[in-house]
C-alpha cells in the first residue's frame, strides 16, 4: 500500500482555518487494489456495529476487518449498493440483489432475493430500510421486501428512476417523467416537489438538509436549493467549481459538507458553503474520481475511488502543511512579520503570509539546525555556520561549521554560548545587532548539542551517567563550577517548566535545591502551557506523559500518537502561526491546534473476533470453521480479530484459556495455534489504541475432540476389551486353577488312597505285629505256663523234699528221749520252716515273670502312681491276676481283713470311681505301654 507513513497508525484530521490559501491539509491513507485484492472501483460503503467496513466493489462485496481484507462474490456481479441492517449486509448491483450474513466463524454467506423475479430491471443503485421492509432501487423499479420473511411484498416499475433516498419514513425520488416526488412506504406518490420539466436535464446525486432547507447536489449543476418547488443554484463562489468538477456523492458530517466529485477529488465545505479544504491527488488523495463517501464511528471519512480506497482522518487537532514543492524534513520554524522561515534538511525556505508558495533562500542549501530571534534579527544555525536572515536573504556571518544552538548567558545581554561541531564557543552581540565570535571555550568532555539554562547562570545537560552542571566565565573564556550528579539511566531528561528545571530519572522527578546543592524529589507541575506540554511530550516516555498530562481534552493524546513521526526542536521552543503550533515532522511541518476538541469523545473501543479458521493435518490452507467442535486432525486453528477503530496503531492482548494463564501482547490481528491437545479452550482478546482506550474482552470458546483412540467410546471400548482380557485371563487362571485344584484333588485323592492303602497296609502290618505280639505273648504265656509248671514242679519237689526232711526229722524225734535235744531239734525244724516261708525270693521271681508277660507293668504303674508302696504293687499284681482275696491273703501271709483294707486304700490312690474296676486301670496302663513300645 502506497501510503503516508505519518498516518499509518493514527487518527489524523485537523481543525482547519477558514482561509482557502492556508496550506494545511488532512492526513490520509490510501489503499490500492493490490492492497485489498479486488477491482479498482468501489461504489458504496457501509459499516457494521462491530466496526467492520463493507465496500461495493466491481468484483463483489469487499470486507475490511482491521487490517484484513476479504472479497465475497455476489453471483459474479458488480456490487453498486450496500447497507448493513440487523446482521445482514444488503447488496445490489448488476442483475442481482440479496444479502450476506456473517456466520459465527467469520464467513459471509450470500442469499439471493431475485428468484422468480424477471431480470428486466437493470442494476440496483440504492438500498434503504423503512420500518419492517427493505427497499431496493434499480434503474426502473422499486422492490419492497419483508425484513424477516425475505418475501417480495411489492414492486413498482417506472420509466427510469434516476435517484432515490430515504427521507424520514418516506422515499424521496427523482423519477423520469414525474420530477422529484415523495413516495410513502407503500410506494405510492404522496407529494410532488418539482415537476418533471423543471429538472429535465438535471441528475440529482444527493439531498441534504442544511439550516432547515433542502439542498440538492447534482452531477453537472452544482448545488441547488429548493425554493417554491423550483431548484435554484446557490449564489456561492464554489458553485462554478462544483459544476466543473461534477458532484458524484456527498454527505453531511457534523457541520461540514463533504462532496466527492468525478474530476477534482473531495471538497470540504462549511454550512455557509465556503471551502475549508480541498483533497485531491495534489494533497495526497490516490484518485480524483470519488464514487462513494462514508463517515465511520470515529468520524474518519472513507472514500470509494475509481482507483482504490482512501481514508481521510478528520477527528484530530493535527494537520500537515503542504507547499507548492517538497521541502524535506522539518527542523525549525520562526515567524518574522510577513515572513515565515522553514528550516529543513534541504535548506532555509521562506513563505509570505498564508500563501502556499515557498522558496529557498539563496546560498542556504543544506542542513538547517535551528532558528532564533535575537534582538531585532533572525539567526539561523546551519551546517555551513551562522546566518543572519533578513527578508528573503541570508548572510553567513560566521563560518564555524555546524551551529546547533544559541544560548544567552544569564545576567548578560551581550554574550551568547553557541554549541557547534567544534564544541562551545563564546559570541558577543555588537551594537549594530550582530553576533561576533569571541573565543572557543575549553571543556572537560564533549558537550551535547542541546543544553538548558537555569535562573542562576548555570547550564545543565543529561546523559546516561546522570546530570551535569557548569557555568561560563566570560572573562577567562573557560568553563567554571563544573559538577556531575550521578543518576545513571538512558532515559534521563531535563525539562524547563514553570520557570523551574525538572530532572526526570527512572519515572521520578527532581528539582535542584541551591541551599543543599542536591537534587530533591518533586511533584510534576500541573496546568502546563501548550508549549511546555509539547516539550514534555518529546522528553518523556508515553506512559509518563499520559500519567502526568493534565489537559481537558484529548488533543495532546492525538499528538502523542503522532510522536514517532515528529521531531523535537533543538531550542525547546515552538512558534504559533495562524492558530497552530508548528511541529517538525519527517514530512515537513505539522500544525497543532491546541484549542481543538475531539468530536468522538464518546467513542467506545470494541474488539471483535472476525474470522475463525481451521487447518487439517499436513495441509497448508485454512478453512472456515463450521462449528465450535473440531476433530483432532483439525486441531490447528487461526483466529482473526479487529476493532471498530481504523485510525491507527492498536495493541492487542490475548490468551488461550486452557493453554495460557497470562495475556500476551501483539500488534498483529490474528493468532494461530497448531497441534492443540484435546480439551475445551476459550480465546480471549482485547485492544488498546494510541489514545489509551481499552476495549472489553472478546472471547470465543471451542472444543478440540480427542483422536478416535482417545474418545469416550474408545475408552469404553478399551474398558470392555480390558474387562474381556481380564475375564479371559481370569477365566484362564480359573481354568488353570481348577485344573490345578483338580490335579491337587486327584493328587490328594491319590495320596489319600495311597495313604489309606498304606494305612491299610500299616494297619494290617500293625495287626500282624499285634498278632505276632499276641502270638509271642501267647507263646510267652505258654512258656511262662510251662515255666510255671516247671517252677511249680520244682517248688513241689522242693516242698516235698522239705516235707521229707521234716518227716525224717520228726521220725527221728519219735525215739528221742532227750528233751533238750528234741527241743533243739524242734527249734531247728521251726527255723527250717521259717526259712522256707521267706517269700522274698519267690516275689522277685514272680515279679520278673509278671513283667515279662505284662510289659513292665510295675514300672508303668509306678510311673503313673509314684506314691504306691511295694506291698500295694504286690496287691495290684495279684488283683491283675484275678486272685481272690482269700488267695491274696495266703500269698501275702496277711489276714483276709488286711486284704480288704489294702484294696480300699489302693482304690483311693488309683482315683477309682465306683463304676471303675482295678482291671480297667491296669488294662489302660498296659495298652498305653504297648502303644509307646510300638
Amino acid at each position: 500500500m502506497k501510503q503516508n507513513y505519518l498516518i499509518l497508525l493514527f487518527t489524523l484530521l485537523f481543525f482547519c482555518a477558514k482561509s482557502q490559501n492556508l496550506s494545511l491539509v488532512s492526513f490520509m491513507d490510501n489503499y490500492s487494489p493490490e492492497d485489498y485484492f479486488a477491482d479498482s472501483q468501489n461504489w458504496a460503503i457501509t459499516q457494521s456495529p462491530d466496526g467492520a467496513l463493507f465496500f461495493g466493489n466491481n468484483q463483489g462485496l469487499l470486507v475490511k476487518d482491521g487490517k484484513n481484507w476479504r472479497l465475497f462474490n455476489m453471483n459474479s456481479q458488480i456490487v453498486r449498493a450496500v447497507l448493513y441492517h440487523n446482521d445482514k449486509i444488503y447488496v445490489g448491483g448488476g442483475k442481482e440483489f440479496g444479502y450476506f450474513r456473517k456466520t459465527d466463524f467469520g464467513n459471509y454467506m450470500y442469499h439471493s432475493l431475485v428468484e422468480n423475479i424477471t431480470k428486466d430491471w437493470g442494476e440496483i443503485w440504492k438500498i434503504f430500510v423503512i420500518e419492517d421492509h427493505v427497499f431496493f432501487q434499480s434503474g426502473n423499479s422499486f422492490f419492497k421486501f419483508n425484513l424477516y420473511s425475505d418475501q417480495l411484498v411489492d414492486r413498482k416499475i417506472y420509466n427510469e428512476v434516476i435517484f432515490s433516498k430515504k427521507l424520514n419514513n418516506s422515499i424521496l425520488a427523482q423519477i423520469c417523467g414525474q420530477g422529484i416526488v415523495i413516495l410513502d412506504k407503500e410506494l405510492s406518490v404522496k407529494e410532488i416537489w418539482t415537476d418533471a420539466e423543471s429538472i429535465k436535464n438535471i441528475t440529482i446525486r444527493n439531498v441534504e438538509t442544511i439550516n432547515g432547507e433542502y439542498y440538492f447536489f447534482t452531477l453537472s449543476d452544482g448545488i441547488l436549493e429548493l425554493i417554491n418547488k423550483k431548484l435554484k443554484k446557490i449564489p456561492r463562489p464554489i458553485q462554478k467549481t462544483l459544476e466543473n468538477a461534477q458532484i458524484y456523492c456527498s454527505l453531511k458530517l457534523d457541520n461540514q459538507l463533504i462532496i466527492g466529485t468525478v474530476l477534482d477529488g473531495i471538497y470540504v465545505l462549511n454550512s455557509d458553503f465556503e471551502v475549508e479544504k480541498h483533497l485531491c491527488r495534489g494533497t495526497g488523495l490516490r484518485n480524483n474520481t470519488v464514487l462513494s463517501l462514508y463517515a465511520d464511528f470515529t468520524k474518519d471519512l472513507w472514500a470509494g475511488l475509481d482507483n482504490g480506497i482512501g481514508i481521510i482522518h478528520f477527528d484530530t487537532p493535527l494537520s500537515l502543511f503542504r507547499f507548492t514543492k517538497e521541502i524535506g524534513t522539518g527542523y525549525a520554524f520562526i515567524n518574522d512579520g510577513l515572513y515565515n522561515y522553514w528550516g529543513t534538511n534541504q535548506g532555509l525556505f521562506y513563505s509570505i503570509g498564508s500563501s502556499p508558495d515557498i522558496h529557498l533562500i539563496p546560498k542556504t542549501q543544506g542542513q538547517v539546525w535551528s532558528l532564533y530571534r535575537i534582538g531585532n534579527s533572525v539567526y539561523c544555525g546551519h551546517h555551513n555556520g551562522l546566518y543572519k536572515v533578513k527578508g528573503n536573504t541570508a548572510e553567513l556571518i560566521d563560518s564555524h561549521r555546524g551551529i546547533f544552538s544559541i544560548n544567552r548567558l544569564n545576567g548578560s545581554s551581550s554574550y551568547f554560548l553557541i554549541i557547534s561541531y567544534r564544541g562551545l564557543q563564546l559570541f558577543k552581540l555588537t551594537k549594530d545587532d550582530r553576533l561576533e565570535f569571541v573565543e572557543k571555550i575549553n571543556t572537560r568532555e564533549v558537550i551535547p548539542f542541546k543544553i538548558t539554562g537555569d535562573n542562576r547562570g548555570h547550564f545543565w545537560y543529561p546523559d546516561a551517567q546522570g546530570f551535569t552542571r557548569f557555568s561560563i566565565d566570560s572573562t577567562k573564556y573557560s568553563m567554571a563550577d563544573y559538577r556531575r550528579f550521578d543518576y545513571a539511566d538512558d532515559n534521563n531528561a531535563i525539562l524547563f517548566l514553570k520557570d523551574t528545571l525538572f530532572f526526570y530519572h527512572k519515572n521520578e522527578f527532581f528539582t535542584f535545591n541551591h541551599h543543599t546543592d542536591k537534587l530533591e524529589s518533586a511533584n510534576f507541575p500541573k496546568n502546563l502551557t501548550t508549549e511546555e506540554t509539547i516539550n514534555a511530550l518529546f522528553k518523556l516516555d508515553s506512559r509518563q506523559f499520559e500519567k502526568n498530562l493534565h489537559t481537558p481534552h484529548l488533543s495532546m493524546l492525538h499528538m502523542q500518537a503522532l510522536k514517532p513521526f515528529l521531531r523535537p526542536n533543538i531550542t525547546d521552543r515552538y512558534s504559533k502561526f495562524d492558530g497552530n503550533y508548528i511541529l517538525n515532522s519527517y514530512e515537513g511541518f505539522t500544525g497543532f491546534n491546541d484549542s481543538y476538541k475531539s468530536k468522538t469523545d464518546t467513542f467506545s473501543l470494541k474488539t471483535y473476533i472476525s474470522q475463525i479458521e481451521y487447518k487439517e493435518l499436513d495441509s497448508a490452507s485454512y478453512r472456515f470453521l463450521e462449528n465450535n467442535t473440531l476433530k483432532y486432525n483439525h486441531n490447528s486453528i487461526r483466529l482473526r480479530f479487529a476493532t471498530n477503530d481504523h485510525r491507527g496503531s492498536l495493541t492487542y492482548q490475548y490468551r488461550l484459556v486452557g493453554l495460557n494463564k497470562n495475556f500476551s501482547s501483539t500488534k498483529e490481528e490474528f493468532k494461530e495455534y497448531v497441534n492443540l491437545f484435546e480439551g475445551v479452550y476459550r480465546f480471549e482478546v482485547f485492544a488498546e489504541n494510541q489514545f489509551g482506550d481499552r476495549s472489553a474482552v472478546a472471547s470465543y470458546s471451542f472444543t478440540i475432540l480427542p483422536p478416535f483412540y482417545r474418545t469416550t467410546w474408545a475408552y469404553v471400548f478399551y474398558f470392555v476389551v480390558v474387562l474381556g482380557i481380564l475375564y479371559l485371563i481370569f477365566r484362564q487362571i480359573s481354568k488353570s486353577y481348577q485344573k490345578k485344584e483338580e490335579l491337587i484333588r486327584r493328587q490328594k485323592q491319590k495320596e489319600i488312597q495311597e495313604l489309606e492303602q498304606q494305612q491299610k497296609i500299616d494297619r494290617l502290618n500293625h495287626e500282624k505285629e499285634i498278632m505276632q505280639i499276641e502270638q509271642e505273648h501267647l507263646k510267652n504265656r505258654i512258656q511262662l505256663r510251662e515255666q510255671d509248671i516247671v517252677n511249680a514242679t520244682r517248688s513241689t519237689i522242693q516242698k516235698n523234699e522239705f516235707l521229707m526232711k521234716i518227716k525224717d526229722s520228726l521220725s527221728s524225734l519219735k525215739s528221742e528221749t532227750n528233751i533238750e535235744y528234741r527241743n533243739r531239734h524242734i527249734r531247728k525244724i521251726s527255723s527250717l520252716i521259717e526259712s522256707n516261708l521267706n517269700t522274698e525270693k519267690d516275689w522277685e521271681v514272680f515279679e520278673f515273670y509278671f513283667n515279662e508277660i505284662h510289659r513292665n507293668f510295675f514300672k508303668s504303674l509306678k510311673s503313673e502312681f509314684p506314691n504306691l508302696t511295694p506291698t500295694e504293687l504286690k496287691l495290684c499284681a495279684y488283683i491283675r491276676l484275678n486272685k481272690s482275696s482269700k488267695e491274696i491273703s495266703s500269698l501275702m501271709n496277711i489276714s483276709l481283713r488286711g486284704v480288704e483294707t489294702g484294696r480300699y486304700r489302693l482304690r483311693k490312690k488309683l482315683n477309682l470311681t465306683r463304676d471303675e474296676s482295678f482291671l480297667d486301670v491296669f488294662l489302660r496302663i498296659e495298652n498305653k505301654n504297648r502303644i509307646v513300645q510300638l
